[in-house]
């Protein structure tokens, strides 16, 4: 499915990739284990039984390649995708090997390019911190990246992330008042409170202006709770539209799509404020 001379030189793909419906009608769960081989030798493996779901593509482009997981963008996706949950690669590493895979899977060079473009833009946004973090055999003392220039709706994005935890604090077996310790006065919180909580770990995505902000929690950092905030930019099918007539026929090298997705999402973002500026000002 995947062998050919051009797809040698990009990298390969290893494992069988066989996905299983789930009942929700969107997850996926792969019956074996599964991986590609990027061209400078680095195996990114995806484990048998993970539950994948496509949420790494942004929906506006959905349309495009037909759904994560119809044709040749399947299994690139795939990876993509649990990528991108694990968070255990770069961000820029784990689009680019998405870019990578598709060549592999003989995705026509300009389509591509407009999938990595879409996914550098809208898809998910990690910073190199999570990733050392995420790569902790557990969370402890991690750097704050509590942000605390943000406005009301971060607070909005944290209080609902703590209260995830302390939902999930609950449903482990702690008291009441417990896990309402992790959510309302988090210095006083327990080792056991924090302990149970931590096994999970909890966010929250609230609307802002133009843009989705989810508040991750990271871990601890003595007797505070530490929080990360993603800026996430969920694309329309009007911008994704505009993707695809800025990206040339012959195709971009990835230096010049990173510039290109770069200037975009400034213009979108812009955009955006714009456009919820106007909205308040007719309210």
């Amino acid at each position: 499915m995947f062998a050919g001379p051009a797809a040698a030189q990009q990298g390969f793909y290893y494992g069988d990739l066989i996905l299983r419906p789930l009942e929700d009608g969107r997850l996926m769960q792969l019956i074996h284990e599964f991986g590609y081989q990027d061209s400078s030798g680095t195996r990114w493996t995806v484990p048998k039984d993970t539950k994948v779901d496509g949420a790494s593509i942004p929906p506006a482009a959905w349309p495009f390649i037909g759904g994560p997981w119809e044709g040749r963008y399947r299994a690139a996706s795939v990876i993509h995708d649990y990528f991108c949950d694990k968070r255990t690669r770069t961000m820029a590493a784990t689009h680019k090997v998405f870019h990578q895979a598709m060549l592999t899977s003989r995705v026509e060079k300009w389509r591509a390019d407009v999938m990595y473009t879409a996914v550098k833009i809208g898809g998910p946004k990690w910073s190199d911190t999570v990733v050392h973090n995420n790569q902790l055999s557990q969370i402890v003392n991690v750097f704050n990246l509590t942000r605390p220039d943000l406005d009301a709706t971060a607070q909005l994005a944290t209080q609902t992330a703590l209260s995830a935890t302390a939902l999930q604090v609950q449903a482990a077996g702690q008291s009441a008042d417990q896990f309402a310790l992790v959510n309302a006065a988090l210095p006083q919180a327990n080792e056991a409170v924090w302990n149970t909580a931590i096994g999970s770990t909890s966010s929250a995505t609230v609307a802002g202006s133009g843009s989705a902000l989810t508040a991750r929690i990271l871990g601890r950092r003595g007797d505070g709770i530490v929080v990360g905030f993603e800026d996430d930019l969920p694309l329309s099918e009007a911008d994704f539209e505009v993707i695809k007539i800025s990206i040339p026929q012959e195709g971009l090298s990835i230096e010049a799509l990173d510039g290109k997705a770069s200037e975009m999402e400034l213009e979108i973002r812009a955009r955006r404020i714009f456009e919820t500026q106007q909205l308040l000002i007719r309210d």
